[in-house]
């Protein structure tokens, strides 16, 4: 962790960056919600709309 010395190395610290499974999984998960937000969006009805309606 730390050298002799007493200085402390940023590096050691640093928070472990994901992995190519996890960036795969977030990006597709990411694409599969847009595209389910895409054809709810296209379908007539409540869903569809983007804001409530005022009254």
């Amino acid at each position: 962790m730390s050298d002799h010395n007493g200085q402390w190395d940023p590096r050691e610290h640093r928070p472990a960056e994901p992995g190519p499974d996890e960036v795969y999984e977030a990006a597709r998960f990411d694409f599969e919600l847009r595209q389910t937000i895409r054809e709810l969006r296209r379908r007539p009805g409540p869903l569809a709309r983007r804001r409530p309606v005022r009254r």
